[in-house]
């Protein structure tokens, strides 16, 4: 008695853990589960008129659609749950988009067998012209199914969406396999062979996949374009499953068939050796299908056990559709088990990413409209205001306003006045100062785009500029000439400087408005036009500061920076004497030139010690010491004296205005459009949003309207989230 109770117990513990395993199994398969957490499954597969449609029926107990040639023209999943208090079946559609798997019941429950096979039509109907609504095809007939598939150009030949059908059956075996399409052979169907060829290497290539083939035992098993394709997924042959059907088909003629048959079955035949073995079924004919199951169970079993060589097998467990299906639903159940701790394992990771991907998301707008809308806003504002000075952490746009500032900067520079201390140009050329090139934060030394004037040039500039004054008395205008000629270039480097910067900043602006108002399209669209108009606003206002900055570098030229005129004046006045007194060192195309003595400046800078310098060095040791170079001058008067100090004044002054306007330029800019923007912004966006009008309360309503493809993520992510939670609380409780 105890022992019966034992028994009664351990049965009805493994049916348990059978219901949960199918539950669990069921679960990933709505869930989608087959590309992300490789569920098992068995696949089967064959060619057309193998008995593979049959041999569906057979296990199920179902009628499945049959015409001639293709019928399956969708992979068919069926479940199967034993043990149920009645007979049901439900069919859905499992539709794969972008990754997104969805499963849709496809009518309701049915409870009466015959209604199962033109129901899987219509499914499959409904599958191959996913361009109709799903609904329309619950209610057609078998004719005007068979209408729409011949007059119809939009339907799909074949489909990876799947028909399943889920059936409850009190006297069935806890079961899940797909059906898929028949491998063709007809050359005449040769554009859907590739198509079926592929569909089934796609399913069976899957490591967790048991391949069942169902081979016709009248044909050669070498000829089957099916065991093929299996040997070459599952080399080893350790997860396939050959079933031999139609073993009436065998004439008592037919020995060297029955005998290779009978070799493989017993597992003798090397070449074909499979782990899983091989089963032969006797499928019912069409005479037949009107019996009953266990009828039809009855004259299998009875052919199988009177009709050689199937009654010469000693082991008859591998024959009949019974030991098939009991033999394959513990297989399947056993590795759907093995399969779970890896399963559970890919499952947290999915979780993780789809929590992730959801706190990606924003969260649902839960205050006042008026309230989010201004604290956008200011939150905008204030980002704005940090990227234009230079807080914020992102320190892009400061080094992109930098780079068109140091550009501005060379523009100027090359613009500086090109004297040549020489008589004649064709022979002696003044090089770049190199002290001067220091001024650049760059290692571009950029070349003058001024022409050259030597001292002729510069004689008759000063000689077109007088008037009436005494001798000895150089012209003013000639030095005003002379400035013009490099100030009045200033203007298209400002202007190409302001447009620069001004990109620039419509850029930031419009990443900034993407950024804190992207989510709401509505509102996005409102703003960027108001931020956009001022921005074009301030730049106008700016530009007009900026003509007035650089109008200030026109007469009279002015500076109260004489000490650093004076400097430089002395500077330039002893190169270009030294240049014009020892004209040997800047022979332009000189064989054997003879390079001028290079000396250390106190600053370390290299520079060329003249003439002038060792006789002033000759004279202190003589004691004459603190003479200067112009002290030298009066002892040896130059023909070109007045031409030398106005090239050293006029260069002087550039150099002074030339400092500051490449200061004052890009700090107008700075202050009048970048700053000026961002600091008042907030208070033009407030005004011109009218926070305090009647119809405030539902303009902002409809500008924070969320954009219907977020929500849609949001409610997708949460949907996956939790049926992944609910499978791991089922796997982890399992």
């Amino acid at each position: 008695m105890a022992t019966n109770t034992n028994t009664n117990i351990a049965t009805s513990e493994y049916a348990r853990r059978r219901r949960e395993l199918f539950d669990i199994t069921k679960a990933l398969r709505d869930f989608g589960a087959d590309a992300l957490l490789g569920r098992p499954r068995i696949a089967v597969i064959g060619g057309q008129s193998t008995g593979k449609s049959s041999l569906v029926e057979a296990v199920t107990g179902i009628t499945v659609p049959r015409d001639s040639g293709t019928c399956t023209r969708c992979p068919m999943e069926c479940s199967i749950r034993g043990g149920t208090s009645s007979w049901a079946c439900q069919i859905s559609l499992l539709r794969t988009n972008s990754n997104n798997t969805s499963t849709s019941a496809f009518g309701a429950r049915i409870s009466n067998k015959e209604d199962v096979e033109l129901n899987i039509r219509r499914a499959q109907a409904a599958i191959l012209n996913p361009h109709l609504n799903s609904d329309s095809f619950l209610d057609k007939s078998y004719d005007e199914l068979k209408s729409l598939a011949e007059n119809n150009p939009r339907m799909l030949r074949f489909s990876r969406d799947t028909v399943v059908v889920d059936i409850e059956d009190p006297d069935g075996t806890d079961l899940f396999f797909v059906d898929l399409p028949g491998l063709i052979q007809n050359a005449a169907q040769d554009a859907d062979i590739d198509i079926v060829r592929t569909l089934v290497e796609d399913y069976i290539a899957e490591p967790q996949t048991i391949i069942l083939i169902t081979i016709p035992a009248i044909d050669d098993i070498e000829n089957q374009q099916a065991v093929r394709l299996a040997r070459i997924a599952d080399p080893e042959g350790t997860r396939t499953i050959g079933v031999i059907t139609k073993p009436d088909s065998l004439t008592a003629g037919a020995i060297g068939l029955r005998t290779k048959w009978e070799n493989i079955i017993k597992g003798v035949d090397r070449a074909h050796t499979l782990r899983l073995g091989f089963y032969c079924v006797r499928l019912p004919d069409d005479a037949e299908r009107t019996h009953s199951r266990d009828e039809m169970e009855c004259i299998a079993t009875e052919f199988l056990r009177t009709t050689p060589p199937w009654s010469s097998l000693h082991n008859t467990s591998r024959l009949g559709v019974r030991a098939l299906v009991s033999d394959i639903s513990e297989l399947l159940m056993s590795i759907i088990e093995q399969s779970l701790p890896d399963i559970l394992a890919k499952l947290e990771g999915l979780i993780s990413e789809c929590e992730k991907d959801l706190e990606d998301l924003p969260e649902p707008i839960t205050v006042d409209p008026a309230t989010e809308i201004l604290n956008r806003i200011i939150s905008f504002c204030r980002d704005l205001q940090a990227i234009v000075s230079g807080q914020s952490e992102d320190k892009g746009f400061v080094h992109r306003n930098r780079a068109v500032y140091e550009k501005f900067n060379i523009a100027i520079r090359k613009t500086a006045p090109n004297f040549q201390p020489f008589e004649d140009l064709d022979k002696y050329v003044l090089g770049e100062d190199p002290t001067l090139a220091q001024d650049l934060n760059t290692e571009e030394r950029p070349d003058t785009v001024m022409p050259p004037m030597d001292l002729y040039d510069v004689r008759r500039v000063i000689k077109e500029s007088t008037g009436w004054e005494l001798p000895r008395n150089i012209p003013y205008g000639a030095k005003v000439t002379l400035i013009r000629r490099s100030i009045e270039l200033w203007s298209d480097p400002t202007s190409d400087c302001c447009d620069e910067i001004m990109t620039i900043l419509r850029g930031e602006v419009d990443k900034q408005i993407s950024e804190h108002f992207g989510r709401f399209r509505h509102l996005e669209s409102h703003i960027g036009p108001i931020v956009r108009n001022y921005a074009v606003q301030v730049s106008v206002i700016c530009k007009e500061l900026v003509g007035e900055v650089l109008g200030r570098e026109d007469t009279p030229y002015f500076t109260q920076n004489l000490h650093y005129l004076d400097s430089v004046y002395g500077k330039w006045l002893r190169r270009y004497k030294s240049a014009r007194h020892n004209p040997q060192y800047y022979l332009i195309t000189p064989p054997g030139r003879v390079e001028p003595p290079v000396s250390r400046s106190p600053s370390g800078l290299s520079y060329c010690p003249s003439p002038e310098e060792d006789i002033l060095s000759i004279l202190a040791r003589l004691g004459y010491p603190g003479l200067k170079n112009e002290d030298l001058a009066r002892l040896r008067p130059d023909a070109f004296e007045a031409e030398l100090c106005v090239m050293a004044d006029v260069r002087a002054y550039f150099q002074v205005a030339y400092k500051r306007v490449i200061d004052n330029i890009p700090l107008t800019i700075q202050r009048s459009l970048c700053q000026k923007l961002a600091d008042t912004l907030q208070a033009h966006l407030v005004d011109k949003l009218k926070l305090g009008s009647p119809d405030a309360s539902r303009r902002f309503d409809d500008l924070l309207a969320e954009d219907p493809r977020v929500q849609l993520k949001r409610e997708e992510l949460r949907t996956q989230l939790k049926q992944l939670r609910e499978i791991q609380e089922k796997l982890q409780n399992f």
